[in-house]
């Protein structure tokens, strides 16, 4: 963070006092709920994430958040002999000066995420959770309190919620089709003959999945619960 005039790390947390006291996700010693409670230091403050509250200590927060990345750095950086610093720091080259303010680490993660994001968007990607069953590595060992806590703090909950009130499964009709194909007879077995997404009626209405089960778009198909219709 770029920082006018000489703030500190008390100033900073008065200031946010100053600004967001009155919020129901914020909370400090100048909080009424916790004025003459010892449960915040005089130097934290807390935040009621999604997932639950987590507490800030200030001290020697500005010093941790400096961002700014001086030209003389990234020149330093840019003259060493590994290939992968002078990617990193091309604005360090001595051949293409600039007098512009040097890019600060805000400024390049934020473009670093907007590469990702576009990288995302033209995939199709898949997540995976990974939780610890416990804290000492041991096997066949589960810490149910652990495991909860991670659950609630990855958002789990919420995205079984949001799954569970739409569509779950979706699939485009043509890999639908040749994935089971077999289910539906002799119309579709070895070889549907016609619109793929006729295809895949005819194949729903094989198995039996009633209407209010699935939906078919322009490209896809889209069913509620495919763990109860076997389908997944």
């Amino acid at each position: 963070c770029l920082r006018p005039g000489n703030p500190t790390d008390m100033s900073f947390l008065r200031k946010l006092n100053q600004k967001c006291i009155s919020h129901t996700r914020f909370e400090s010693r100048a909080s009424r709920s916790l004025l003459g409670s010892h449960s915040l230091g005089q130097d934290c403050f807390r935040l009621q994430h999604y997932a639950g509250k987590v507490t800030y200590c200030i001290s020697g927060f500005l010093d941790k958040n400096k961002d700014f990345l001086f030209r003389d750095l990234s020149q330093a950086m840019f003259a060493c002999e590994h290939p992968l610093l002078k990617i990193l720091f091309p604005e360090g080259n001595p051949e293409h000066p600039s007098l512009k303010r040097p890019p600060t680490a805000g400024f390049q993660f934020k473009s670093s995420v907007s590469e990702l994001m576009k990288n995302l968007m033209s995939k199709n990607p898949n997540y995976i959770r990974c939780v610890k069953p416990n804290e000492h590595k041991q096997a066949l060992v589960f810490d149910d309190q652990l495991i909860l806590h991670q659950v609630r703090y990855l958002g789990l909950m919420e995205n079984v919620k949001v799954r569970r009130a739409g569509y779950a499964y979706r699939h485009e009709y043509e890999l639908m089709l040749k994935r089971y194909k077999m289910l539906g007879g002799a119309k579709t077995w070895p070889q549907w003959v016609g619109h793929p997404k006729e295809g895949v009626r005819h194949l729903l209405k094989a198995i039996g999945v009633k209407k209010g089960q699935f939906a078919l778009g322009r490209t896809k198909v889209f069913i509620r619960n495919p763990a109860t219709l076997k389908l997944c």
